[in-house]
């Protein structure tokens, strides 16, 4: 959970993380975020900048079938029972717009800058996160995919020695991931495919190469690639190469499973309800 976030996004957030928290006999955690810690009170406490203007919390599934969603709820302890103003409600509706032009804006431009400094069809570990406020205690590498409908690129990676998680995954030319409900355009340490050596292989292509680990771009011609490795002990750098799609098995372990249609099916039949149990808004 990041608090310290100001509008004109000039400070970078403090990150706390919910497992550090104590869980009381009935599984239940329970913070106070103040400016300074509440005279008597020796529970969990997060110091809250003065000038916070949103707390963001990320959530993390990766047994999509299996796992279960957190449910928060936020108490306002110096709350006075009064309603907002219908003129406090009418601006908020008008700072819609420019949040989501922000938003678009950020991503896209994040797209092109890692098209000019990191290059296409490479992966680079970024530095770009991490100084405008990112997780610090998660390595993103990106990069950039364009290749024809007839090639592939194949991402090989060792693993971390500790790590509690990591994914990967194809975006387009906005940061938009290519459709992950219905396609198998990410994947994460739980649903990946590792392969008899340790590693984590994975193919990015628009025609099914039948591997498990295939990153469907579908028919976006050129767009994001992005790893994370979350609180890890070691940070292996990712390789990539492109190749005929053809090809592929030539550049992969000789044991790799194949992944037939029907199996694809049922795959994608897994995935799909999986994502409709996640909570999405």
């Amino acid at each position: 959970m990041s608090p310290s976030q100001v509008d004109n996004g000039s400070r970078v957030p403090a990150t706390h993380d919910l497992d550090d928290l104590a869980l009381g006999a009935d599984g239940y955690f329970s913070v106070v975020l103040s400016a300074e810690r509440p005279s008597g009170h020796s529970g969990d406490w997060w110091q809250l900048d003065p000038e916070t203007c949103r707390l963001l919390m990320r959530k993390c599934s990766c047994d999509w079938n299996h796992e279960l969603d957190a449910s928060v709820a936020i108490e306002r302890l110096d709350d006075k029972g009064s309603d907002m103003t219908p003129e406090v409600i009418s601006r908020r509706f008008a700072d819609l717009p420019q949040w989501i032009e922000g938003m678009i804006g950020f991503d896209m431009h994040l797209v092109r800058f890692y098209r000019e400094h990191h290059g296409v069809n490479t992966f680079l570990r970024s530095t770009k996160i991490d100084s405008i406020g990112g997780l610090p205690t998660q390595a993103y590498y990106d990069g950039i995919h364009e290749i024809e409908d007839d090639e592939a690129l194949i991402i090989e990676t060792e693993l971390p020695k500790k790590v509690r998680y990591w994914q990967a995954l194809v975006a387009d030319d906005r940061f938009a991931t290519v459709d992950w409900v219905n396609r198998q355009s990410s994947l994460n340490d739980v649903q990946a495919h590792i392969d008899s050596d340790g590693k984590f292989r994975a193919v990015i292509s628009r025609t099914d190469p039948g591997v498990p680990n295939w990153l469907d771009k579908a028919d976006v011609p050129w767009g994001m690639i992005q790893m994370r490795w979350n609180h890890a002990s070691d940070f292996p750098d990712p390789t990539m190469i492109k190749v005929p799609v053809a090809d592929v098995r030539q550049y992969l372990p000789a044991d790799t499973p194949v992944v037939t249609p029907a199996d694809r099916k049922e795959r994608l039949s897994v995935r799909r309800e999986g994502a409709q149990l996640r909570r999405i808004w």
